[in-house]
């Protein structure tokens, strides 16, 4: 397929369908245009990964051709006809059927992002759905493809795709949990730990062979949503976007107001001075061996990431990714890692030799109060402590390199309140 599939798609629906649907769904305009551009390669992105088994392929064939049939996916405002406003105007039974028990954190996440009504959004999921698979239909019928001819199809347009992701969609929530298949269910398994145990714990085995389609599609939303957690990109950088974090220096000398400096906040969902109350896990790696973790935390991140296609990104895309260490501390105004760091350093550890394959670069990074000279220095120095810590613990060579970046990433001015502040002060990691 020559054209962007996605923007063929967004086409179908007009100024006029979105005046119509805002007035239908009692919305904002801006809202409704902002939820089609993050519905369309939501679905395409599941639709992707239902298209990456056989099984899939073929029900996906299906789905398109019955709807390609009802031919109501050409005139999006025909679906509005003889619906009373604030009625349901489509099916979003597709999301279900594509994400199963995640999809209301999907529509939740969609409401938020654009800020409509939940119910606005399943609405919308709904319409652009049935759409989309009715498009596809035609498309796959005019052209004589088959199941494995539309896979290929969608395969294709995996980096327009990733490409129409819309920053400032966070769907870290979807991310807790890797999304089960209904007709190739992934490997994925829960343990609860016997009552008696001071936290909940799960084991968590992460599929390696389920296709690359959405385990890289629903990563790469959750990138481009959750903010500072994984992803900065800053075309003046010449290593593609690279970034870390560390604390800052104030004048020459560390700044912040506890007796032990973040190295990562933990941004997003849990800061590191609330480590205490998260929800506990034990992350299974591909050696079989288990780390304890936290839910939502860089180990699981990173192990969910290792686990999938991540060289198909390409070089480029590899560099523009990073994870954010979220319990990792230093001593005020030094480099010095304190004692209870050494869990995610060891954590660390045991990930790279699970994944001898994997080599990572770490970045520094800090916000912008104080001299930029000595911020950098600082950055760098915290940088290169990590992987002198990771190279003791005898996974050296898996370290391409540590570099500081001082302030040149950092989101928030100097005047900004501490709570924003810290989320510009990171060591982070990046997969090569």
């Amino acid at each position: 397929m020559s054209t962007n599939l996605v923007d063929s798609i967004k086409a179908l629906f007009t100024g006029e369908f979105i005046t119509r649907a805002s007035q239908h769904l009692g919305e904002n305009e801006n809202g409704v245009h902002q939820s089609v551009n993050a519905i369309v390669p939501i679905l395409l992105g599941g639709l992707l990964d239902k298209s990456s088994t056989p099984q899939g392929a073929n029900t996906l064939s299906q789905w398109t051709q019955n709807q390609a049939t009802s031919g109501g996916f050409n005139n999006p405002l025909s679906f509005f006809d003889n619906r009373e406003a604030g009625n349901t105007v489509g099916d979003d039974s597709i999301l279900q059927k594509l994400f199963g028990p995640k999809a209301s954190a999907i529509t939740d996440s969609l409401a938020n992002y654009a800020a409509v009504k939940p119910t606005s959004a399943r609405n919308l999921v709904g319409l652009i759905g049935p759409a989309i698979l009715g498009f596809i239909g035609s498309y796959a019928a005019s052209n004589n493809l088959k199941p494995a001819g539309i896979a290929t199809m969608l395969n294709d347009q995996k980096e327009n795709i990733r490409q129409s992701l819309p920053a400032g969609l966070n769907l870290g929530a979807v991310m807790a949990e890797p999304v089960a298949q209904h007709d190739a269910p992934v490997t994925h398994h829960a343990h609860h730990a016997s009552p008696a145990s001071a936290h909940h714990h799960e084991t968590v085995v992460e599929e390696t062979g389920s296709g690359l389609g959405w385990g890289i599609v629903i990563l790469l939303l959750a990138l481009l949503g959750a903010g500072a957690w994984y992803m900065s990109h800053d075309s003046n950088h010449d290593a593609g976007a690279e970034h870390g974090m560390a604390t800052t220096a104030h004048d020459g000398t560390a700044h912040d107001a506890s007796a032990h400096e973040p190295a990562a906040a933990a941004t997003g969902a849990h800061h590191v001075d609330s480590i205490a109350a998260r929800e506990s896990l034990r992350v299974k790696l591909a050696n079989g061996t288990e780390i304890d973790a936290y839910r939502g935390g860089i180990e699981e991140k990173l192990v969910m990431f290792l686990n999938t296609d991540y060289k198909a990104l390409g070089e480029d895309s590899l560099k523009s990714i990073w994870f954010d260490f979220d319990n990792l501390n230093f001593n005020t105004a030094s480099a010095e890692l304190t004692p209870e760091s050494q869990k995610q350093v060891a954590n660390m550890t045991a990930i790279l030799k699970a994944y001898p394959k994997a080599t990572l670069k770490i970045g520094g990074y800090t916000d912008r109060v104080g001299d930029e000279a000595a911020n950098k220095k600082l950055s760098n120095a915290r940088a290169n402590a990590v992987k002198a810590a990771l190279a003791t613990a005898g996974v050296g060579a898996q370290i391409t390199g540590a570099e500081g970046y001082g302030s040149s990433f950092a989101k928030f001015p100097a005047t900004a309140s501490e709570a924003d502040r810290v989320k510009d002060r990171r060591v982070s990691v990046s997969v090569r």
